[in-house]
């Protein structure tokens, strides 16, 4: 069982946690006392919640039942802000989710629920119908794509992955324009230039500008607003992704057939994999990237380039703390769960982990795991996994 202070230090990261949830739902009341409106959301959110609870039988009277109220908001309101663990109910997972799901890429993807209003949606559509022996129709284009429900006017044979810019006014994707050629449209206008192939774009945070990867000559290069920008050619490139601050542009890349790695702003590591690289993630500072790697069945977490000694059956993600300094990943080895510090292994072996979370100063982390069919939750200092 978890210890007196570490009880108290939960319950005291609990109260800190409603008292900052206290304007997201619940009451119209913050937690300084000043009375705010809530909006269209917040009543939908809490409506939904209330029916929620009643089926999953959380008691909203109930201090434990304010703070699922409260949590589970955040999830759907705030969900880059929500807790790791917030859907939790006297250990057991509530999940306040039902039915569909709308998909907003300028709330980092969140699942939003059907019925609340969100300022940005997009789509692939297909805006013209065929039967299966229409070829022509196909050809001549019946798919495009749309934002709030508004098709753009152009069509294309093919389109895939569409993007949203960062404010959510533009909206960028690939497309096929016939048979053979592909290149990427903003707002319905494709670039001048076409490729062999093309993958998923994203935008610039800071400019605007769309980049992807795009195949030409048969090899792999970075387009930024249809010119190639990274000097270097790969046999594969894709999964691109900015920096926090939108400096950097990173991206998985073999630079030569089944050897993978990553590139920052062109420039790939010099270590590879055989298997595969894969849930790359910048630091919050943006000086570091961090990923998983798999070769010969074992997987590696890797941070700019350097690889842990340790070897894991499986790995998942890694999380940077604040300052970038410390990264820690829940593992598998031999059938048991544990986490990797810094390439440190935790001292308990479990039945089940979750994703660590840290705490906004960096200094204190979240580990859940389950010991001997038993729930835990820690809050531990991060220099004692790092010993």
């Amino acid at each position: 069982m978890i210890h007196q202070a570490s009880r108290d230090l939960v319950a005291t990261v609990n109260a800190a946690a409603r008292d900052a949830m206290a304007e997201s739902m619940d009451s119209a009341i913050r937690a300084d006392g000043h009375a705010v409106p809530m909006s269209p959301e917040r009543v939908l959110v809490k409506r939904h919640l209330l029916a929620r609870a009643d089926a999953l039988g959380v008691d909203v009277e109930s201090p434990r039942g304010q703070r699922w109220l409260r949590e589970c908001a955040r999830i759907i309101l705030r969900p880059s802000e929500a807790r790791a663990d917030a859907a939790y109910y006297d250990g057991t997972l509530r999940t306040p989710y039902s039915g569909s799901i709308l998909m907003t890429p300028t709330q980092d993807r969140a699942d939003i629920l059907s019925g609340i209003p969100v300022r940005q949606v997009a789509a692939v559509v297909q805006v013209e119908e065929f039967s299966e022996g229409e070829i022509h129709k196909f050809q001549q284009g019946t798919f495009t794509a749309a934002l709030n429900g508004k098709p753009w006017e152009t069509r294309f044979v093919n389109v895939w992955n569409p993007a949203l810019s960062s404010d959510g006014t533009k909206l960028a994707a690939e497309v096929r324009l016939n048979l053979y050629d592909y290149t990427i449209a903003v707002d319905g206008k494709a670039w001048n230039r076409t490729y062999a192939c093309v993958w998923g774009p994203v935008f610039n945070p800071n400019s605007g500008s769309v980049l992807a990867p795009v195949r030409i000559d048969g090899a792999w290069a970075m387009a930024e607003d249809e010119y190639i920008i990274w000097k270097q050619r790969f046999v594969q490139l894709w999964r691109q992704m900015f920096s926090p601050d939108g400096k950097k542009l990173a991206a998985i890349v073999a630079p030569k057939f089944g050897k993978w790695t990553m590139a920052v702003d062109g420039t790939p590591w010099s270590v590879t994999f055989n298997d595969m690289v894969t849930d790359a993630v910048f630091s919050p500072d943006s000086k570091k990237v961090a990923a998983l790697a798999k070769e010969s069945d074992q997987w590696k977490i890797v941070v700019d380039g350097e690889v842990w000694k340790n070897t894991f059956d499986m790995a998942w993600k890694p999380v940077f703390s604040p300052d970038g300094k410390t990264v820690v990943a829940k593992v598998e080895k031999k059938g048991k769960y544990t986490f990797a510090t810094n390439d440190r292994l935790w001292s308990r072996d479990c039945e089940a982990v979750w994703d660590p979370v840290f705490s906004p100063d960096g200094e204190k982390i979240l580990l859940r795991s389950v010991e001997e069919g038993k729930y835990y939750r820690r809050i531990l200092p991060v220099a004692e996994l790092r010993k």
